[in-house]
């Protein structure tokens, strides 16, 4: 019995970990996107680049519902992949 739930355990740490990296990379592809998209006329790609990189540089970043947009809006594609 003991080998069966470690066996259980182990594949679903595999499906965890194939599931974390779908979602990283869904979410490192269409959040710089989105953020080029809301806010791209007003910050280049570097200060876009740290906008992404820091929840406390986005909170602060104005103006505050485009960033929220770029930033925490769900991807369209990632809606699809978990429906």
């Amino acid at each position: 019995m003991a080998i069966a739930v470690a066996v259980l355990n182990l594949w679903s740490s595999i499906g965890s970990s194939i599931s974390i990296a779908i979602s990283a990379t869904v979410w490192n592809r269409e959040v710089p996107a989105n953020l080029e998209k809301y806010v791209g006329h007003i910050y280049n790609a570097t200060e876009r680049a740290t906008i992404f990189g820091s929840h406390l540089i986005a909170r602060e970043t104005e103006p505050r519902d485009l960033i929220k947009q770029g930033k925490y809006t769900l991807p369209r594609s990632f809606n699809t992949l978990t429906s």
